[in-house]
C-alpha cells in the first residue's frame, strides 16, 4: 500500500512537471547511516557510517504554501562493525549504493523555511564490503579481497533489493535559488530476504545537503 501511494504520487507530480508551476533542482551532501537490528550480539553491534548522496528534485506547487515534492538520489548508506581480539582490530564497512526516490507533502513556513514529510523507495545499485585493520590479522592482501568478496555475496544474496520507509526533515532558501537541506528517513520494512526466528533488520539514515532549484 505504501509503495502504491508513493508511485501514484511521483505519477501526479510527473504529470504536470512542464508546468510553471513546478521547479526542478540539484542536490548533493553527507549522509549518515546505520542498521537497526535485532540479530546484533555483545561482539558484534552495528555502527554508524559516514557517505554522500546526489540527485535531482522536482517540487510542484500545490498552493501559496503547499507543495508535493519527489526526489531520485543516489546514496552511500549501510553500516560498520568493529572487531577487537589481542591487539587486533577489524573493521567492517558494509556500503549500500541506492537509489532513494523520496515522494513528501512540503509546507512552506516562510518565503525562506519549509517543512516536509513523506516517505521513501530504496532500490539496490549495488553492495560492497571494505576491511580496515590494524595488528597482524595473520592473512595476506589477496587473502582480504577474498574475504570482501564473499561478505559482498552474502548481502546479494541475504538483502532485499529494496525497501520502503517514512522521512521528513527542513529546508532553508539561503541565497535566491541556492537551499540548503536536512532530513531523516526511517526505514519500515526488513530488509532481511528469508528471515528466521523473527529477524529484522531496518536502515535509518541522516541526510545534510547543499541544493539549487531553477
Amino acid at each position: 500500500m505504501i509503495r502504491k501511494i508513493l508511485l501514484m504520487s511521483a505519477g501526479i507530480i510527473f504529470s504536470g512537471m512542464y508546468s510553471q508551476q513546478t521547479r526542478f533542482g540539484l542536490k548533493a551532501g553527507y549522509t549518515y547511516s546505520n542498521f537497526n537490528s535485532n540479530i546484533e550480539t555483545a561482539n558484534e553491534k552495528f555502527e554508524p557510517k559516514s557517505g554522500y548522496y546526489a540527485g535531482l528534485s522536482a517540487e510542484k506547487r500545490l498552493s501559496e504554501k503547499l507543495a508535493m515534492q519527489i526526489e531520485a538520489m543516489y546514496a552511500n548508506l549501510g553500516s560498520q562493525t568493529t572487531y577487537e581480539n589481542a591487539g587486533v582490530t577489524i573493521k567492517q564497512i558494509n556500503h549500500l549504493h541506492r537509489l532513494v526516490v523520496p515522494v513528501s507533502l512540503k509546507y512552506n513556513v516562510t518565503y525562506e523555511l519549509g517543512v516536509f514529510a513523506g516517505g521513501y523507495l530504496s532500490s539496490k545499485i549495488s553492495n560492497n564490503v571494505k576491511f580496515k585493520t590494524s595488528g597482524d590479522i595473520g592473512v595476506t592482501d589477496e587473502e582480504l579481497k577474498e574475504l570482501e568478496k564473499e561478505y559482498k555475496k552474502y548481502l546479494d544474496d541475504n538483502l532485499k533489493s529494496s525497501e520502503f520507509g517514512v522521512q521528513f526533515g527542513i529546508d532553508y532558501r539561503a541565497f535566491k535559488s541556492v537551499y540548503i537541506e536536512a532530513r531523516y528517513s526511517l526505514g519500515l520494512s526488513n530488509m532481511i530476504k528469508n528471515p528466521t526466528n523473527d529477524e529484522k533488520m531496518t536502515m535509518s539514515f541522516l541526510q545534510a545537503g547543499i541544493g539549487y532549484k531553477f
